[in-house]
């Protein structure tokens, strides 16, 4: 029987973590799906985990490759996917029993592109957790483009508590393999929301993500996470204008968001010791348009840590900025 569903699920050196991952999978109320695993070159005990799961159930179809990257090892998963719909999973985390048919349900009720669902994020540092919610059904683009930067602002970071119409957006699903150390959920999902018509997004807390400092691939800083940063504000604008949203309007969302982004892709440059020519140089390149509405419209909601940043790129005073960011890193040891 071809199933429903597909669940993907990357794996690289997780240990023996990825037995809790698996179960809250395999455990499911919803059965009628495949589990695909793609072992993306671990040199650990997953291996062996991995090939126990596909030896006692039938529904888990592993692939063992060389070491690509996240990006391509969900790729590869795609690729063999049986079902129209698609959803991830990290090797890490936790679905709830109810997850998958909640979503089914909802993605056959509606017809829907896209089925978003609650979910928790715990750090297994400091223990705090934090739930992320939206309660939303849009029928069509129209309504699409009046939700999305509610929808951008909370859920584009996120692709493993969605549910994806992957036969319909079939010809633009894949993961771009450049991104290599982070953001390429947001680009991904940035990419899907130009070409989606029914987005729909239950409350319900059915995904547990737990960040986990040493499994992260994107705790550490490099000049491949500003790759992604870069691309993440292009296509952020990118997607804004496909849906001819005009940022001229009272859209506090947006602006909070982009100048956040921008402070984050400056800082983020100075942890990755980044050269001061080449900062200078990526920063001339993020003059974008919106900088002085931003600037002059939303001041007064906007971080003073943002302004200052977006006051340096208004008034290309890049050097200033590099030498500021330089001292705030090394006396904050952010």
């Amino acid at each position: 029987m071809t199933p429903k569903i597909s669940v993907i699920v990357p794996v690289y050196n997780t240990g023996e973590i990825l037995r809790k991952t698996l179960d809250s999978i395999l455990f499911q109320t919803f059965k009628e799906f495949e589990l695909i695993i793609i072992d993306d070159g671990s040199n650990d005990v997953s291996i062996k985990i991995c090939d126990e799961y596909a030896a006692k159930d039938a529904r888990v179809i592993v692939i063992h490759q060389k070491n690509a990257g996240i990006c391509a090892a969900r790729n590869t998963g795609i690729r063999i996917a049986k079902a129209k719909y698609l959803t991830f999973c990290d090797h890490d985390d936790l679905y709830a029993s109810r997850k998958l048919e909640v979503q089914y349900n909802l993605a056959i009720h509606y017809n829907a592109d896209i089925v978003n669902v609650g979910y928790k994020t715990v750090s297994d540092v400091s223990q705090k957790s934090e739930l992320i919610q939206m309660e939303l059904v849009c029928h069509n683009k129209n309504e699409l483009k009046n939700h999305i930067l509610d929808i951008t602002y909370l859920h584009i970071s996120t692709i493993w508590n969605k549910l994806y119409n992957a036969e319909k957006l079939r010809d633009i699903f894949y993961f771009n393999e450049d991104y290599t150390k982070g953001h390429e959920d947001i680009n991904f999902n940035l990419m899907m929301l130009q070409h989606v018509e029914v987005f729909v997004s239950s409350k319900e807390v059915l995904y547990e993500h737990i960040q986990r400092k040493m499994l992260s691939t994107s705790a550490k800083i490099h000049k491949e996470t500003l790759y992604g940063m870069k691309t993440h504000i292009k296509n952020f604008m990118a997607l804004t204008d496909s849906f001819h949203i005009d940022m001229t309007k009272n859209n506090i969302l947006y602006y909070r968001n982009l100048s956040r982004i921008l402070r984050v892709y400056a800082v983020y440059s100075i942890k990755a010791d980044l050269l001061k020519t080449p900062f200078l140089t990526e920063m001339k390149e993020l003059h974008i348009p919106y900088t002085r509405i931003l600037w002059h419209k939303f001041h007064k909601v906007i971080p003073i840590k943002d302004l200052f940043v977006l006051w340096c790129i208004i008034g290309k005073q890049y050097r200033l900025l590099y030498f500021a960011l330089k001292c705030y890193v090394s006396i904050t040891k952010i």
